[in-house]
């Protein structure tokens, strides 16, 4: 007899069509020696998330920072995707909510998206997913999540993450007053709220960033002359988390053709 799965307050946030569960629809071997697993802390909402390779943990950490997400899961549903004139059951690497909008992630090295038969298979799932409204099919390469400065302000901000009641109030409330007034520079934050008598160090600061509490310009490493604002004061923040199609995941680069050097070499009985 199978079980019954019980239905959670959750579910009633995902679009019809693709059913998206809490826990990973298949078992991840996290301690597995052959295999890069980890789990990773979220917020979204709070607790771990199992990933397979240091790839999806690389995803799982900029899904976490992108104040665009909402909700995050890993391994989240059974796919039944018609490929090579037989059905098969696929399950994406992650199920992200994005601006109110959900979204399938698949998470490749840039070789292995280059394979015909990964190829294949990629174009079949996105096949399946495009059946159903308000969903998308994203495959997210590792050179795309390694890419600058996202690398840099991913580690930079991960470091300093911490869980939303660790973090003062009180400290949140005078740097709320001072970025909603204008886009200001972070080393400029620092000095006003300090001259309203309250001390924060730069570490403070990132704490905050890291919690989506303030915006800053994902575009340039993040820095203490960074500009920062939060949705009072500034643009809306750029998304960091990356959405690639499978026509741009599966496209082979050009071999690069190898020039070599001219060697000037005298030749026999020719005078220079």
């Amino acid at each position: 007899m199978t079980k019954k799965r019980l239905v959670t307050p959750d579910d009633y946030a995902w679009p019809h069509g693709i059913t998206v569960s809490a826990t990973p629809v298949r078992r991840i071997h996290t301690r597995a020696r052959r295999r890069n697993t980890a789990l990773v802390y979220s917020t979204l909402p709070l607790g771990m998330r199992e990933v397979e390779s240091s790839v999806e943990e690389r995803f799982a950490r900029v899904a976490q920072l992108d104040p665009g997400v909402s909700r995050l899961r890993s391994q989240p549903s059974w796919l039944r995707v018609a490929q090579d004139g037989r059905i098969r059951r696929r399950a994406p690497d992650f199920a992200v909510m994005y601006d109110g909008r959900a979204e399938l992630h698949e998470v490749k090295q840039d070789a292995e998206c280059w394979d015909p038969e990964v190829a294949s298979e990629l174009l079949a799932v996105r096949t399946e997913v495009e059946r159903h409204a308000h969903w998308r099919y994203s495959v997210s390469r590792e050179s795309a999540l390694l890419a600058e400065p996202l690398a840099s302000n991913t580690d930079l901000l991960w470091r300093h993450l911490r869980p939303e009641h660790q973090l003062d109030y009180e400290l949140r409330l005078r740097v709320a007053e001072v970025v909603s007034q204008d886009v200001v520079p972070a080393r400029v934050v620092l000095e006003r709220v300090r001259r309203r008598g309250r001390g924060i160090a730069w570490q403070d600061l990132l704490s905050l960033i890291a919690g989506r509490l303030i915006d800053f310009d994902v575009a340039v490493p993040l820095n203490i002359d960074s500009l920062l604002w939060n949705r009072f004061s500034g643009p809306a923040r750029a998304r960091t988390l990356p959405f690639g199609t499978v026509e741009s995941a599966i496209a082979v680069p050009p071999p690069t053709r190898l020039v070599r050097p001219f060697l000037s070499v005298p030749l026999r009985g020719v005078r220079l």
